[in-house]
Protein backbone atom coordinates (compact mmCIF):
# COMPACT_ATOMS: atom_id res chain seq x y z
CA UNK A 1 0.00 0.00 0.00
CA UNK A 2 2.77 2.33 0.61
CA UNK A 3 3.93 2.29 -2.07
CA UNK A 4 0.73 2.82 -4.85
CA UNK A 5 1.42 6.29 -4.49
CA UNK A 6 -0.15 9.33 -2.75
CA UNK A 7 -3.89 8.08 -2.74
CA UNK A 8 -2.60 4.95 -1.54
CA UNK A 9 -0.71 6.54 1.37
CA UNK A 10 -3.42 8.59 2.48
CA UNK A 11 -5.93 6.26 2.32
CA UNK A 12 -3.27 3.80 4.38
CA UNK A 13 -2.69 6.53 7.37
CA UNK A 14 -6.82 7.33 7.54
CA UNK A 15 -7.11 3.63 7.85
CA UNK A 16 -4.78 2.97 10.53
CA UNK A 17 -5.59 6.18 12.55
CA UNK A 18 -9.73 5.28 12.19
CA UNK A 19 -8.08 1.48 13.72
CA UNK A 20 -6.43 3.32 16.83
CA UNK A 21 -9.87 5.52 17.71
CA UNK A 22 -11.57 2.19 17.44
CA UNK A 23 -9.66 0.75 19.59
CA UNK A 24 -10.30 3.79 22.27
CA UNK A 25 -13.50 3.40 21.79
CA UNK A 26 -13.99 6.62 19.64
CA UNK A 27 -16.25 5.43 16.81
CA UNK A 28 -17.63 8.46 15.83
CA UNK A 29 -14.19 10.01 14.76
CA UNK A 30 -13.21 6.38 13.56
CA UNK A 31 -16.37 6.21 10.99
CA UNK A 32 -15.18 9.42 9.81
CA UNK A 33 -11.31 8.43 9.32
CA UNK A 34 -12.41 5.12 7.63
CA UNK A 35 -15.29 7.38 5.29
CA UNK A 36 -12.21 9.43 4.11
CA UNK A 37 -10.13 6.29 3.52
CA UNK A 38 -12.62 5.04 0.99
CA UNK A 39 -13.28 8.36 -0.65
CA UNK A 40 -9.13 8.39 -0.95
CA UNK A 41 -9.57 4.76 -2.46
CA UNK A 42 -12.86 3.87 -3.74
CA UNK A 43 -11.00 0.07 -4.13
CA UNK A 44 -10.07 -0.66 -0.51
CA UNK A 45 -11.79 -2.90 0.85
CA UNK A 46 -10.62 -2.92 4.12
CA UNK A 47 -11.83 0.48 4.26
CA UNK A 48 -15.58 -0.71 3.83
CA UNK A 49 -14.81 -3.42 6.25
CA UNK A 50 -13.86 -1.49 8.81
CA UNK A 51 -15.96 1.60 8.24
CA UNK A 52 -19.22 -1.25 8.58
CA UNK A 53 -17.29 -2.77 11.61
CA UNK A 54 -18.30 1.04 13.10
CA UNK A 55 -21.47 0.97 12.37
CA UNK A 56 -22.18 -2.65 13.85
CA UNK A 57 -20.81 -1.39 16.96
CA UNK A 58 -22.71 1.64 16.73
CA UNK A 59 -26.12 -0.36 16.51
CA UNK A 60 -25.44 -2.50 19.41
CA UNK A 61 -24.76 0.51 21.25
CA UNK A 62 -27.52 2.65 20.34
CA UNK A 63 -29.85 0.37 18.71
CA UNK A 64 -30.65 2.94 15.55
CA UNK A 65 -31.50 0.72 12.45
CA UNK A 66 -29.79 2.79 10.16
CA UNK A 67 -26.52 1.88 11.55
CA UNK A 68 -27.60 -1.88 11.17
CA UNK A 69 -28.42 -0.74 7.77
CA UNK A 70 -25.44 0.73 6.55
CA UNK A 71 -23.26 -2.12 8.57
CA UNK A 72 -24.82 -4.69 5.64
CA UNK A 73 -24.61 -2.52 2.62
CA UNK A 74 -20.76 -1.53 3.82
CA UNK A 75 -19.94 -5.35 4.14
CA UNK A 76 -21.38 -6.42 1.06
CA UNK A 77 -19.31 -3.72 -0.69
CA UNK A 78 -16.39 -4.58 1.36
CA UNK A 79 -16.78 -8.06 -0.90
CA UNK A 80 -17.75 -6.51 -3.43
CA UNK A 81 -14.34 -5.44 -3.77
CA UNK A 82 -13.07 -8.56 -2.45
CA UNK A 83 -14.98 -11.97 -3.41
CA UNK A 84 -12.52 -13.46 -0.71
CA UNK A 85 -12.85 -10.93 2.22
CA UNK A 86 -13.54 -13.38 4.92
CA UNK A 87 -13.81 -10.94 8.14
CA UNK A 88 -16.80 -9.18 5.68
CA UNK A 89 -18.44 -12.52 5.18
CA UNK A 90 -17.97 -12.88 9.24
CA UNK A 91 -19.36 -9.67 10.27
CA UNK A 92 -22.07 -9.90 7.62
CA UNK A 93 -23.13 -13.59 9.07
CA UNK A 94 -23.09 -12.26 12.51
CA UNK A 95 -25.17 -9.58 11.87
CA UNK A 96 -27.25 -11.13 10.51
CA UNK A 97 -27.97 -13.87 13.23
CA UNK A 98 -28.00 -11.19 15.43
CA UNK A 99 -31.10 -9.92 13.69
CA UNK A 100 -32.72 -13.38 14.04
CA UNK A 101 -31.70 -14.14 10.23
CA UNK A 102 -30.28 -17.54 10.91
CA UNK A 103 -31.00 -18.60 7.57
CA UNK A 104 -29.67 -15.31 5.57
CA UNK A 105 -26.12 -16.03 7.50
CA UNK A 106 -25.73 -19.84 6.62
CA UNK A 107 -27.18 -18.91 3.30
CA UNK A 108 -24.56 -16.10 2.94
CA UNK A 109 -21.39 -18.34 3.98
CA UNK A 110 -22.51 -21.30 2.07
CA UNK A 111 -23.02 -20.10 -1.05
CA UNK A 112 -19.46 -18.72 -0.22
CA UNK A 113 -17.86 -21.95 0.45
CA UNK A 114 -19.38 -23.24 -2.75
CA UNK A 115 -18.30 -20.54 -4.91
CA UNK A 116 -14.70 -19.54 -3.42
CA UNK A 117 -11.48 -19.18 -4.67
CA UNK A 118 -10.35 -21.21 -1.14
CA UNK A 119 -13.28 -23.32 -0.09
CA UNK A 120 -10.96 -24.33 2.48
CA UNK A 121 -10.81 -20.93 4.35
CA UNK A 122 -14.87 -20.56 3.63
CA UNK A 123 -15.32 -23.98 5.29
CA UNK A 124 -13.72 -22.82 8.56
CA UNK A 125 -16.45 -19.82 8.82
CA UNK A 126 -19.43 -22.46 8.00
CA UNK A 127 -18.27 -24.62 10.54
CA UNK A 128 -18.06 -21.00 13.62
CA UNK A 129 -20.89 -20.51 12.37
CA UNK A 130 -22.58 -23.93 13.20
CA UNK A 131 -20.77 -24.04 16.26
CA UNK A 132 -22.35 -20.58 17.43
CA UNK A 133 -25.62 -22.44 16.86
CA UNK A 134 -24.54 -25.84 18.64
CA UNK A 135 -24.53 -28.04 16.43
CA UNK A 136 -21.18 -29.65 16.87
CA UNK A 137 -21.41 -32.80 13.91
CA UNK A 138 -22.19 -29.91 11.26
CA UNK A 139 -19.25 -27.80 12.53
CA UNK A 140 -16.88 -30.73 12.72
CA UNK A 141 -17.75 -31.91 9.18
CA UNK A 142 -17.00 -28.66 7.89
CA UNK A 143 -13.56 -28.82 9.36
CA UNK A 144 -13.15 -32.51 8.01
CA UNK A 145 -13.97 -30.87 5.03
CA UNK A 146 -11.62 -27.96 4.95
CA UNK A 147 -8.22 -30.29 5.92
CA UNK A 148 -9.08 -32.25 3.09
CA UNK A 149 -9.18 -29.55 0.33
CA UNK A 150 -6.41 -27.76 1.97
CA UNK A 151 -4.28 -30.10 4.35
CA UNK A 152 -2.06 -27.75 5.08
CA UNK A 153 -4.79 -25.12 6.79
CA UNK A 154 -3.38 -24.29 10.24
CA UNK A 155 -6.70 -22.10 10.93
CA UNK A 156 -8.78 -25.40 10.42
CA UNK A 157 -6.42 -28.10 12.49
CA UNK A 158 -6.94 -24.82 15.11
CA UNK A 159 -11.18 -24.89 15.00
CA UNK A 160 -11.26 -28.82 14.83
CA UNK A 161 -8.74 -29.12 17.84
CA UNK A 162 -10.88 -26.11 19.62
CA UNK A 163 -14.28 -27.86 18.86
CA UNK A 164 -12.68 -31.29 20.44
CA UNK A 165 -11.93 -29.72 23.24
CA UNK A 166 -15.03 -28.15 23.81
CA UNK A 167 -16.95 -31.24 23.02
CA UNK A 168 -14.26 -33.20 25.72
CA UNK A 169 -12.51 -34.89 23.63
CA UNK A 170 -8.89 -33.14 24.57
CA UNK A 171 -6.55 -36.42 23.24
CA UNK A 172 -7.28 -35.47 19.77
CA UNK A 173 -7.32 -31.76 20.26
CA UNK A 174 -4.44 -32.02 21.17
CA UNK A 175 -2.88 -33.92 18.56
CA UNK A 176 -4.50 -30.94 16.15
CA UNK A 177 -3.50 -28.28 18.28
CA UNK A 178 -0.06 -29.83 17.65
CA UNK A 179 -0.50 -30.01 13.77
CA UNK A 180 -1.65 -26.55 13.49
CA UNK A 181 1.29 -25.41 15.66
CA UNK A 182 3.87 -27.11 13.10
CA UNK A 183 1.66 -25.85 10.42
CA UNK A 184 2.14 -21.94 11.87
CA UNK A 185 4.10 -21.46 14.12
CA UNK A 186 3.36 -18.28 14.79
CA UNK A 187 0.30 -18.63 17.20
CA UNK A 188 0.73 -18.01 20.42
CA UNK A 189 -2.81 -18.94 21.33
CA UNK A 190 -2.56 -22.27 20.06
CA UNK A 191 0.28 -22.21 22.18
CA UNK A 192 -1.25 -21.50 24.99
CA UNK A 193 -3.99 -24.12 24.68
CA UNK A 194 -1.29 -26.82 23.86
CA UNK A 195 0.36 -26.04 27.51
CA UNK A 196 -2.96 -25.89 29.22
CA UNK A 197 -4.08 -29.86 28.26
CA UNK A 198 -0.35 -30.84 28.83
CA UNK A 199 -0.66 -30.03 32.25
CA UNK A 200 -4.38 -30.89 32.44
CA UNK A 201 -3.44 -34.27 31.46
CA UNK A 202 -0.10 -34.23 34.16
CA UNK A 203 -2.74 -33.81 36.60
CA UNK A 204 -5.05 -36.15 35.29
CA UNK A 205 -7.60 -33.72 34.84
CA UNK A 206 -9.14 -32.30 31.89
CA UNK A 207 -11.56 -29.59 31.68
CA UNK A 208 -14.11 -28.55 28.64
CA UNK A 209 -12.77 -25.77 26.92
CA UNK A 210 -14.68 -22.39 27.58
CA UNK A 211 -17.37 -21.75 24.50
CA UNK A 212 -15.76 -20.19 21.46
CA UNK A 213 -16.87 -16.48 22.30
CA UNK A 214 -18.63 -15.36 19.05
CA UNK A 215 -16.56 -13.38 16.86
CA UNK A 216 -18.64 -10.08 16.10
CA UNK A 217 -17.21 -7.67 13.88
CA UNK A 218 -18.23 -5.31 17.09
CA UNK A 219 -15.30 -6.43 18.01
CA UNK A 220 -11.95 -4.79 17.17
CA UNK A 221 -10.17 -7.28 14.52
CA UNK A 222 -7.60 -9.25 16.14
CA UNK A 223 -5.18 -8.31 13.36
CA UNK A 224 -6.14 -4.62 12.03
CA UNK A 225 -6.83 -4.42 8.75
CA UNK A 226 -4.92 -1.80 6.52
Amino acid sequence: MLACGGCGLSSYQNNSTGVQLFEQGNYDGAARRFQQSIADDPAFADGYYNLASTHHRLWKLRGTPNDAAQAEQLYRLSIDRDAEHREAYRGLATLMSEQGRSKDAFALIGNWATRSANPAEARVELASLYQEYNDYASAQARLREAIELDPRNARAFAALAQLQEHIGDPSQALTNYARSLDLDRAQPEVEQRIASLHSLQGANIFAPAANPSTRTAATPPAMARY
